[in-house]
């Protein structure tokens, strides 16, 4: 937005009309509305007077100054979108159909007239910033944010993310991976696999471009009215994840991105083609802003509400949607249907893409089993169908030969065309000097943040209960506040593959030892009623304000309050938890790649964490061996030290 330029307005806004102002009694007026009755007067009366007159050669430099005012406010108007320019005219109760021209001019000729009224001396106007009046009040708190800014090579964000970065980051700074990768996303359009710590901001770094594009489609569409934003044909956003959990996470942080409706999560098989149908459900709204607004006033600066561009969903839930399986009858999207929408996609989306394919670990893999993966089929067939058109995006902190073999198979390329990988700045730098080195283990080119300390408490024996007894006490001795009156620790317990426990049992277990806060599985405390609300739940585990998050504490998971959570390895990937304090991992994870998306929950956004891994003696030696691998230390610790290792 423009400096001094202050927008939008509250339910009382200025009234234009002379009559509906001169039938109040005069006592009745307030002072906003006095004043606005002596300018219409004023205006009214000059208005005779230059048509009864001829324009005298006196009247000129006036005349001159109001072209040059006139000028001005064209000038800084014309940069805002017309929808903010609809939203200011109808707070000002002024007509707010035609095209953006006319919206422009119509405003300018109002704060010219304002001007006009107020008394101040024309000469004082400065003619590098023209100075709009100071007569309409801000209606929501997020339009103190409307200031351009720019971000990782985007010189002009549009409105939305610019207010969404600005309340989630009080000084916005992108993160080396988005610093090198969203311009070429953005501007080159090319196709790369994303390599980044966990918590490094990767899922804005694929949004961002998309969302940015959308906006820019919505202005052209509100300047020449040649593009139609809702038209599929203009191009789909797949964006692909390997759990419903982690896909409601980044439908909630992109719908706050994108144009109002133009994300749409996919929870579970549905008729894909219905979304773009006049008579589809388009589900509740949500408003996710510290202050809400009035329905007139949500109506008028959310603006209209479109139809989806980006479609959010586990791998599993679109491609049954399209493809179907031998339990359903028929697809829910019919073949024609499904082939339009696969036709049309313009960006693909793999979000922990060493989840979403089978990637063999080595070439001479024998217990490798070849079944191609829902997301796989999904790829293979948007491929071949755009002929190699659409844009790739694959993200994932452990990325290595095996991935890029099986991305290029499943794109129809040979393995030297895979899409570039993009990497920050500092890890491309570690990685060449670790190439350039003597050392014959080279190690990841990403690695578990430094912020996270990693501990190993070994236990006798790995049965069930040795393991569940051993991790019931740690939990207890973490989560107890570190100060009397302080609020509990915000833990997280994963159970391994490995160790074969399952959820509802180590449930029992934790409950049955009496811990404080009570023990709730991850996927009970994320689960709702309705696509909106299981985002909304997303967005208040996150806690991110601004991109998905909301202040309001309406969420057991939300604030300041402790609290213990239960999941399996295969439900943690990807997912944001505020603040967590620790992660406690029972049993030895499957790999290196497994333990670095575990330990990537805690530690993010350079805030420190913990990891206690329980596992047995021999569990223990095994992960000691991982070592030089992720560049970390395991730290043995016994029960009486437990209380020192979460800060």
């Amino acid at each position: 937005m423009l400096e001094g330029l202050k927008l939008g307005g509250s339910s009382k806004g200025v009234v234009t009309d002379s009559k509906q102002i001169s039938s109040k009694p005069e006592e009745q007026l307030s002072q906003q509305q006095k004043q606005q009755k002596k300018l219409m007067k004023e205006l009214k009366q000059s208005l005779h007077e230059s048509l009864k007159q001829p324009h005298q050669k006196s009247n000129q430099p006036v005349s001159e100054r109001e072209t040059e005012k006139m000028q001005h406010y064209v000038e800084q108007l014309r940069l805002k979108p017309a929808n903010a320019l609809k939203e200011e005219l109808s707070n000002l109760r002024l007509p707010i159909k035609g095209r953006k021209p006319d919206l422009v001019n119509r405003l300018a000729k109002y704060y010219i007239a304002q001007d006009d009224g107020s008394g101040d001396d024309e000469d004082d106007i400065d003619e590098g910033e023209v100075q709009m009046p100071d007569v309409v009040a801000p209606s929501s708190t997020t339009l103190d944010l409307d200031r351009p800014m720019s971000f990782a090579g985007i010189p002009r964000l549009s409105t939305a993310a610019t207010n969404a970065l600005r309340q989630a980051f009080s000084d916005p700074v992108p993160t080396p991976i988005q610093k090198v990768s969203i311009p070429k996303l953005l501007y080159a359009q090319q196709s790369a696999l994303l390599h980044a710590p966990t918590g490094s901001g990767k899922t804005l770094t694929y949004l961002l471009p998309i969302t940015e594009t959308l906006w820019k489609e919505v202005e052209d569409a509100n300047k020449d009215g040649d593009i139609d934003p809702d038209a599929m044909e203009n191009g789909v956003a797949l964006v692909l994840l390997p759990t419903r959990e982690l896909a409601a996470q980044v439908a909630g942080i992109a719908s706050v991105l994108a144009p109002k409706g133009m994300v749409k999560l996919v929870p579970r098989p549905m008729a894909l083609m219905s979304l773009w149908k006049a008579e589809a459900d388009r589900g509740e709204e949500y408003e996710y802003f510290e202050n809400q607004e009035t329905d007139e006033e949500l109506n008028t600066s959310r603006g209209r509400t479109y139809k989806p561009r980006i479609l959010v969903g586990s791998a599993k839930s679109i491609s049954l949607s399209l493809f179907g399986d031998k339990k359903m009858p028929a697809p829910p999207t019919s073949k024609p249907e499904g082939k339009s929408l696969l036709s049309n996609t313009r960006w693909l989306v793999l979000d922990e893409v060493d989840r979403l394919l089978n990637v063999k670990k080595s070439r001479t893999d024998k217990s490798f089993k070849r079944h191609e993966k829902p997301a796989a089929m999904l790829s293979a067939a948007i491929a071949r169908l755009t002929k190699g058109r659409v844009q790739v995006i694959a993200a994932s902190a452990t990325v290595g030969r095996p991935i890029r073999r099986e991305l290029s198979r499943v794109l129809g390329l040979h393995s030297s065309e895979c899409p570039e990988t993009l990497r920050g700045e500092e890890d491309t730098t570690n990685l060449k000097r670790k190439v350039d080195s003597d050392d014959v283990h080279i190690g990841r080119a990403v690695k578990i943040p430094d912020a996270v300390k990693n501990y190993v408490l070994p236990v006798d024996g790995s049965t069930t209960g040795s393991l569940l007894t051993s991790a019931a006490f740690a939990a207890k001795t973490i989560l107890s506040p570190p100060q009397e009156g302080m609020p509990s620790r915000k833990v997280l317990l994963v159970l391994t593959r490995g160790s074969d426990i399952k959820v509802h049992n180590a449930l029992g277990a934790m409950r049955h030892f009496g811990i404080n806060p009570e023990p709730q599985s991850l996927l009970d405390a994320l689960e709702a009623d309705g696509t909106d609300r299981l985002m909304e739940a997303h967005r208040k585990v996150s806690g991110v304000a601004g991109l998905g998050g909301s202040k309001e504490k309406e969420n057991k998971l939300d604030g300041d309050d402790g609290y213990f959570l239960i999941t399996h390895e295969d439900n943690v990937r990807g997912l944001h938890l505020q603040n967590l304090d620790a992660v406690i991992v029972v049993g030895r994870p499957g790999g290196p790649d497994e333990y670095t998306h575990i330990a990537g929950r805690t530690g993010r956004a350079g805030r420190e964490g913990s990891v206690l891994n329980i596992v047995s003696y021999e569990q223990a030696a095994a992960l000691a061996s991982w070592t030089k691998m992720l560049s970390v230390d395991f730290l043995p610790v016994d029960e009486s030290e437990l209380k020192s290792i979460v800060v």
